[in-house]
């Protein structure tokens, strides 16, 4: 558990303690590690030869571009074409919205919105699907219906409710996908060839980015390994530890969770051991920025300022990033986090140009069973 959480978050915190302690933001009492002495911190490694093994990319075959090129044909005929004109007749599919209510309550499981429906399919409570037979495009009705004495929820079961339904379209379904879908199918795309050289385009690209990724958060783990590190400040530390509880937090909060329940939920951890564990992971963090910019000093790896005006002119949206935080950085509009974006990619490269790589082959066969290991206990 604690590798693999390492391996998620390392780079997104990496960019975020470089930024926040480096800023002239920061608190007067916290660690500064843009002009600390880290001599006085860690020795680096032969940073030059580091030996890393990771598995090779994954080699994007014929039968998974045609799954793929097959599952967005079957969304594009299952979406059909939305008709936002004319009368619902008996067999029509219709896109609707409703929302059922009893004595003016709406009860559970009776709303929903952009629902497909076959009308005359017996998918809804008697009346309901006669009841929009003769209904407009754009228009909404309420339909007086009851529940079947029989139904099985007893909630429900013999009781009058009223179902508030708009008509969004008419679908007409798609029998066959043709070259004027094919812009659907892969973007830019003209013809339905075209379309899946360019769905190919984008899994071999999307595999090479795991790739890269990958090998990038292996090396920056490879570097803490073979370097030595005489302390680690505790305001740093707690300053890396208190920054991954706030992400931590608002990855919960946009699933609508609290983080404690959300550690409980993706880790399996109650709240005293995750937060145990983010204080483990914050010191973890923090290593691994002190080497990192140790090795850009070392290195004499910089950033200019033309190199920032240029990233910055680049920008067109903030949340135009493609995963982590460095690349938000990048975008994010601030000069600031902008060199410091850049100047871990430039570290990233050169660890990438200097590494002794080894790349595992993809194991493609099944794993056998065995009991599983047991996680060893945090250092």
């Amino acid at each position: 558990m604690r590798n693999t959480v390492k391996r998620i978050f390392a780079p997104i915190l990496l960019a975020a303690v470089l930024t926040a302690c480096g800023s002239a933001g920061a608190a007067a009492e916290s660690f500064d590690l843009s002009s600390a002495d880290l001599s006085k911190l860690v020795t680096l490694g032969d940073y030059k030869n580091l030996a890393v093994t990771v598995t090779e990319k994954a080699a994007v075959t014929d039968e998974e571009v045609q799954n793929e090129y097959d599952a967005k044909v079957s969304e594009i005929q299952n979406e059909g074409e939305q008709i936002t004109e004319g009368t619902v007749k008996d067999g029509d599919t219709v896109n609707i919205d409703f929302e059922g209510k009893k004595d003016g309550v709406a009860f559970d499981g009776g709303t929903a919105q952009g629902y497909q429906l076959v009308i005359g399919s017996g998918s809804f409570i008697p009346g309901f699907e006669s009841g929009l037979i003769g209904v407009n495009v754009g228009e909404t009705v309420d339909l007086n219906l009851t529940f079947p004495e029989d139904y099985g929820s007893a909630e429900l079961a013999g009781q009058d409710v009223v179902f508030t339904v708009t008509v969004n379209s008419i679908v007409n379904t798609i029998s066959e996908v043709t070259d004027a879908q094919a812009g659907q199918i892969a973007e830019g795309a003209s013809t339905l060839e075209e379309a899946k050289s360019k769905l190919r385009e984008k899994m071999e690209a999307d595999a090479e980015k795991s790739y890269q990724e990958i090998l990038s958060n292996t090396i920056q783990s490879e570097l803490v390994n073979v370097s030595q590190f005489q302390k680690v400040p505790e305001s740093f530390a707690k300053d890396c530890a208190d920054l991954l509880m706030n992400e931590y937090t608002r990855i919960a909060e946009s699933y609508g969770m609290s983080v404690q329940a959300y550690a409980a939920n993706v880790y399996n951890l109650d709240t005293a051991t995750f937060n145990a564990r983010v204080q483990e992971w914050g010191e973890d963090a923090a290593k691994q920025a002190i080497a990192y910019q140790a090795l850009a000093n070392a290195e004499g790896i910089t950033v200019s300022d033309a190199d920032v005006q240029a990233q910055l002119s680049a920008v067109r949206d903030e949340n135009e990033y493609s995963g982590g935080l460095v690349d938000l950085l990048k975008y994010s509009g601030d000069a600031a986090n902008v060199r410091t974006g850049l100047m871990m990619e430039k570290v990233n490269e050169y660890l990438k140009g200097v590494a002794k790589i080894t790349n595992e082959p993809v194991n493609t066969e099944p794993a056998a069973e065995e009991a599983p290991a047991e996680e060893a206990p945090a250092e």
